[in-house]
């Protein structure tokens, strides 16, 4: 009975988050415009500290502080695709027209790399791919990110696989059933033959 309970329960849970998610796109013109406002602060703070008179004139103290300034943006975009989904015009109506609106989303998974593969956060992604609100592709170029500089292989055969950091030019043969899985898991096909390489 217990058990039978908790499945209830979880079910009941995630037919409500799914409703909140699904009521976002209904969301009043204010609300919209408040969230376009978090997200480009999230992107001002983002790129902000990537300036190139800060880099060149402050390398060393930029370079201490971005893992703790990117940590922070990420946690504060979570929190809004958690409550709305990630970010996409059907969303944010008008307001998704500021390039500072629709490229943060870009930013903030491509400098948070390591935390994409955090079991709880890849199923959200994963979630916000299969339901249409994140590219597939994209989110496969941010995960390969993460092998590239964390693995040092590539397994979705993205631009990132000609990183310095990378010993081979692409997806080894030998990780092809790995490659096929993640693939097929987020909706994307799996790699064609020719695009694999021998160790």
């Amino acid at each position: 009975m217990k058990q039978f309970l908790i499945v209830v329960f979880m079910g009941l849970y995630a037919t409500y988050a799914f409703s909140q998610v699904n009521d976002a796109v209904s969301l009043p013109d204010s609300v919209r415009e408040t969230l376009a406002f978090e997200l480009a602060q999230i992107c001002a703070f983002d790129q902000g500290i990537r300036n190139d008179h800060l880099i060149r004139n402050y390398g060393k103290e930029i370079t201490k502080l971005l893992p703790a300034v990117d940590s922070l943006n990420f946690d504060k975009f979570i929190k809004i695709v958690k409550e709305f989904g990630y970010p996409n015009e059907t969303l944010l109506g008008k307001y998704f027209i500021h390039e500072c609106v629709r490229k943060v989303g870009s930013y903030i998974l491509l400098h948070n790399p390591n935390r994409l593969i955090e079991p709880e956060i890849y199923q959200l992604f994963r979630n916000e791919v299969l339901e249409g609100r994140l590219d597939a592709e994209f989110f496969a170029l941010a995960l390969d990110k993460y092998y590239v500089i964390y693995e040092k292989r590539s397994l979705h055969n993205s631009l990132f696989k000609t990183s310095n950091r990378l010993r081979v030019n692409g997806v080894c043969i030998t990780d092809k059933e790995l490659s096929d899985s993640l693939r097929l898991d987020i909706g994307l096909p799996p790699l064609e033959e020719h695009e694999f390489i021998s160790e």
